[in-house]
Order: structure tokens, then C-alpha cells, then sequence
């Protein structure tokens, strides 16, 4: 598992690992990379299999001549349209970037990109309850507690105990 280098992607990336665990999938703690080229780059190698990320800016890198609408349901499936072979997106998370800058927006959800074929059905039910469940609110308050000294594995864990994984 990778995520661009910021806390609440790494923590929505913890998130992922955790919530996959909790459903019986082997899932190692992944790492931060400088950016999405090279979060790409990782999933290409086979180096990681799943990266959250916003739907937003995936579509921008994979077809920027878009133009669909800003709402989250028209740009997830222009999203999944435009992605090439070899990925694919679950559902999209409640939780929209606003936890990271001060973009505004509706269609700046959190999703988990993963490599096709690397995920079996229990763990896409996994990412697919997070996306259910993960709010803006949400990652500001994870986020918010490490910034405050509390360990990222905890307050996961506490999150996803809250949440019925």
C-alpha cells in the first residue's frame, strides 16, 4: 500500500490496511511517495496494490480533457471510464479532500485505486464499507489527533472499532 505524501492520505491509507486486515486480507503497511507519478509508478511495479486517492485529480491525470460534471457519482464514472488497463477504482468515500487543503468541491472524493485483479471480493467489501463510512469530519479528526501526538494505529483502530469493522 502507497500514498502521496500527506498525513491524510497516509491515514486513509492506514485506514484501507486495517479495514483489510479486519476482513481477512493480508495487508503490510505501505509508505509514502513524493507524489502520484510515483504512486503510479509502485502500482505499475507491482511494489503496491491499493492508493487512496481523489477522484478529482485521478481523472485530471488519466483524461484531462474531461468534462464531467462536479458531482461525485457523474465524475466516479467518467473516472472509471478513463482509467487504462490494469486499474481500477472502488467506491468513493464521504470524505472529500477539504480535510487536506481548502479546495472546495464536490467531487473530491477519496477512492481507493488498486491494480485489477489483485482484490478478491472480501477485500473490495472491505474498501467499499470504508467508502460508506469515512467522512470529511472524519479524516479531520483523525488527522487531527496525530497532529496531536496520538499514533496513527490507534486512532485507526478506534475509528474502525466505532465503525462496525
Amino acid at each position: 500500500m502507497s500514498s502521496v505524501d500527506s498525513l491524510p492520505m497516509a491515514m486513509v491509507g492506514e485506514i484501507y490496511r486495517q479495514a483489510l486486515q479486519r476482513y481477512g486480507e493480508a495487508a503490510e503497511s505501505g509508505r509514502s511517495v513524493p507524489d502520484l507519478s510515483a504512486a503510479l509508478r509502485e502500482l505499475d511495479a507491482g511494489d503496491a496494490t491499493v492508493l487512496p486517492e481523489v477522484s478529482a485529480e485521478l481523472l485530471e491525470r488519466f483524461n484531462p480533457s474531461s468534462t464531467a460534471q462536479p458531482d461525485p457519482e457523474t465524475l466516479f464514472k467518467a473516472l472509471s471510464e478513463s482509467l487504462p488497463n490494469g486499474l481500477s477504482v472502488g467506491d468513493f468515500a464521504l470524505a472529500t479532500d477539504q480535510a487536506v487543503t481548502s479546495k472546495t468541491g464536490t467531487a473530491r472524493n477519496i477512492v481507493p485505486l488498486y491494480r485489477t485483479g489483485e482484490l478478491d471480493d472480501n477485500a473490495l467489501l472491505a474498501l467499499n464499507k470504508v467508502a460508506g463510512e469515512l467522512t470529511t469530519p472524519d479524516l479531520f479528526d483523525l488527522c487531527d489527533k496525530e497532529r496531536h501526538g496520538a499514533k496513527r494505529a490507534d486512532i485507526v483502530s478506534n475509528w474502525l472499532d466505532q465503525h462496525g469493522f
